[in-house]
């Protein structure tokens, strides 16, 4: 339970505390980057499996672009401008090498690339080797398939798997000759082999309980550990498909609703206006028409204080009201669209979950 806590902590932390704001930096300043990944992060970056210190400006050359979930820092202008243009990684592969244009072959599974005839090739696919090594495909160690800048004559030959060598049969084997013992049938032999089975068997008859315990014990133990690490593992699974699921959500809703009002959104009445995001009609009473009054206990609201004879009444906004209290059918003659409030508290509660300014 305590690891299942601090796990729960750890995703809300780095829910809620992840800096949004990207700031511009010289060329000099260090980000960071990963043996695979064509991001640079910040150092406390979630998604920064292999950490390797990497200048600003070295990682715009190399073609590395900011995370989106740490949001590193950018190069100024003035940096940017002294940057020299550098192919990307994926250029680099698809133009370096004179063997890029080779064609390899892949497995629809499989993470290896192979030449033709690969004893491992289950499935054929055809594919460039610029293609195979932007995919991410390593070359596999049993066809040795070319590589960018191997023997360009011998890239395209296919695979020849090597001859099998037999040992030689040895003429000099010894043959085996079964040598005959005399049966031993004396009365003396007999009885000390009866003797041996009564004293196995009951040593059996007594230790047996005790095995039967012991394997129960294993067995309940084995299972035990089974059902914890199975419970790990779907714990780890949900963890990560609802962090993957939030960050989807969070993207959604960025490029929906950053840097507008939630009002804009809410197709608020003309002649409503808003004090502190409380809207109002112009009238009579603290909210101006939106004044309504509820008496202690009542189920319904009112526009006139003095309704049903009792001024007792507690003065409310008509949005607090309007889903759980019905109109008066005495003083209310007028019921209005609460909608669009609804759609805007909803816009503005999803912005301060994820926080998107």
């Amino acid at each position: 339970m305590k690891k299942l806590k601090c796990l729960i902590y750890i995703t809300v932390f780095m829910l809620f505390c992840t800096p949004l704001s990207v700031s511009a930096a010289d060329g000099d300043t260090i980000v960071h980057v990963t043996k695979t990944g064509e991001k640079y992060h910040t150092g406390t970056c979630s998604y920064l499996k292999s950490d390797i210190p990497i200048t600003l400006k070295d990682a715009v050359n190399q073609g590395y672009t900011p995370c989106s979930r740490c949001h590193p820092p950018t190069l100024s202008e003035e940096s940017y401008s002294e940057t020299e243009p550098e192919l990307t990684i994926k250029e680099e592969k698809q133009t370096a090498g004179i063997n890029a244009d080779v064609i390899v072959h892949i497995t629809s599974t499989g993470t290896l690339y192979h030449r033709k005839g690969c004893t491992y090739l289950k499935s054929d696919i055809s594919i460039t080797l610029a293609e195979a090594l932007q995919k991410g495909y390593l070359a596999c160690s049993r066809c040795d398939p070319p590589t960018l800048n191997s023997d360009p004559e011998t890239a395209e030959d296919p695979y020849v798997p090597p001859a099998k060598t037999t040992k030689p049969k040895s003429t000099n084997s010894k043959k085996v000759i079964k040598e005959s013992q005399p049966k031993q049938t004396s009365d003396n032999n007999n009885s000390t082999n009866i003797g041996l089975y009564v004293i196995i068997g009951l040593g059996s008859l007594i230790a047996l309980p005790y095995i039967i315990s012991l394997t129960s014990s294993i067995l309940s133990k084995a299972k035990e550990w089974f059902i914890v690490r199975k419970f790990e593992r779907d714990y780890r699974e949900s963890c990560r498909r609802q962090i993957s699921l939030e960050e989807s959500e969070y993207q959604h809703y960025f490029k929906m609703y950053a840097f507008l009002s939630p009002l804009s959104f809410a197709n608020m009445p003309s002649n409503v206006s808003t004090i502190d995001n409380v809207p109002i009609i112009p009238g009579e009473g603290k909210y101006g028409k939106y004044t309504v009054y509820v008496s202690e206990g009542g189920q319904c609201y009112h526009y006139n204080v003095n309704c049903g004879g009792s001024s007792n009444k507690q003065l409310l906004h008509y949005f607090q009201v309007a889903q759980n209290k019905r109109p008066c059918k005495k003083c209310v003659k007028e019921v209005y669209d609460a909608s669009w409030y609804f759609e805007f508290l909803r816009i503005r509660q999803i912005k301060m979950k994820y926080n998107i300014p």
